[in-house]
């Protein structure tokens, strides 16, 4: 059986009129295994056949398409009530529902941001598409927690945590999604925003039994400044690191000239720009070496060595695997499990612009490490010495560069 890839995809917000299954190639050459289809409203018979070209082409790539129905969004149910919101929906689902490559409908993004009457319609939705598609993953893509955000949505709870678990147990929703960009900030400045983020909503998805997944960003706008490649790399593993079960990146098309976006994938001219190269390669490396196999596994913990941000716990005193970490960048260290319990452990360097030489020494009751290498193979990984107490043995990281292994334990 074919391992399964880690679920990476964009926001598209190119109209189905104007994007057809052309585009799917752009989609598999960036190492997408997900994409957001295009905006699809009812009507035009170009963006009709656009759309079914879509999802035929997409599932000859292995290409999982959430589709972005006008008539599936809250909005619809805001608009039309609960009767014909169905009526519409069942349609939908008539036309495009039996497509391989059809992960699901598009509920909407960032309910309460804007409206304060958002959460009834959102849950609706869900429930109806639920009901009328029940193997699809409906999809919406939540707010990133802020300092003061239950002041300023709609938000009747005492904590915003305590409204999307009602999303998710109200509205049958099976997985969360939310973006944050603050990481892209200037000189760290977002990155406690960032990684305090990844926390939030790891533990509420562990705790609802949800996966959960993250918008990333592909394109400068506002304060947050363009990815270069590593900042790209460091982005996707810091978010695979923290237990992330897929990624989004925002946005893939700049669409036109003109605004503060900038440095997206796919130009203003539609040419492909410098950084289709980089999150290409970063998205296909990551796919082609440990992306199948951390699908295949379960995340325990993850501590900050060296330096904490977001208020993940430090790794200061070690643990029963790794003592300690030296060197001169801050590092992410996470446990995952196997099914049948098998133990490995993550090393990441913490830094998107600074290669660095880490020391790592091991507990005594490790009796061997072996690395996911490329195309999951795994190879032991040879120490420097070993010692009554621990072994240890040194190796260079690049930016943001991530290892996997799997611990062999003394018996």
């Amino acid at each position: 059986m074919a391992a399964t890839n880690y679920p990476i995809g964009f926001w598209n917000y190119v109209s189905a009129e104007r994007q057809g299954p052309e585009a799917v190639r752009d989609w598999a050459d960036c190492g997408m295994t997900l994409a957001m289809g295009p905006e699809y409203s009812p009507g035009s018979e170009a963006a009709r056949e656009n759309m079914h070209g879509i999802l035929q082409e997409a599932a000859s790539h292995g290409i999982r398409v959430i589709h972005c129905h006008a008539d599936t969004t809250w909005r619809s149910m805001t608009a039309h009530g609960r009767d014909e919101y169905r009526r519409r929906a069942e349609v939908a689902v008539a036309e495009f529902g039996g497509y391989g490559s059809l992960m699901g409908f598009h509920v909407g993004d960032e309910p309460d941001l804007f409206r304060k009457i958002d959460y009834p319609d959102v849950v609706a939705s869900f429930q109806v598409l639920n009901e009328i598609a029940p193997r699809h993953h409906h999809f919406s893509n939540f707010l990133p927690w802020w300092l003061g955000i239950e002041r300023e949505i709609y938000c009747p709870e005492s904590t915003y945590e305590e409204h999307l678990e009602k999303y998710v147990t109200e509205g049958g929703i099976r997985q969360l999604c939310y973006d944050c960009y603050a990481q892209m900030k200037p000189a760290q400045h977002g990155w406690d925003q960032f990684f305090r983020n990844l926390r939030f909503y790891r533990e509420l998805g562990r705790r609802l039994n949800v996966p959960v997944w993250t918008t990333l960003l592909s394109a400068g706008h506002y304060d947050y400044k363009a990815p270069n490649e590593h900042e790209y790399r460091w982005q996707l593993h810091a978010a695979a690191a923290h237990g992330m079960q897929g990624v989004l990146w925002f946005v893939f098309y700049l669409r036109e000239g003109g605004g503060d976006y900038h440095g997206a994938p796919v130009d203003e001219h539609w040419e492909r720009s410098q950084s289709f190269e980089w999150l290409s390669r970063v998205n296909r490396t990551f796919n082609k070496s440990v992306g199948p196999k951390l699908m295949e596994l379960s995340h325990v913990e993850t501590r900050h060595a060296g330096r904490s941000f977001g208020g993940w716990p430090s790794l200061a005193a070690g643990d029963d695997i790794v003592r300690a970490v030296f060197a001169q960048t801050p590092f992410i260290y996470s446990r995952f499990t196997a099914p049948g319990g098998v133990p490995y452990i993550l090393l990441m360097n913490n830094s998107p612009d600074t290669a660095t030489h880490a020391y790592l020494r091991i507990s005594s009751a490790v009796k061997s490490l072996h690395r996911v290498a490329w195309e999951g193979e795994e190879r032991e990984e040879a120490f420097d010495a070993r010692y009554d107490a621990f072994s240890e043995f040194g190796k260079w990281f690049m930016p943001a560069q991530l290892e996997l292994y799997r611990v062999s334990l003394v018996r």
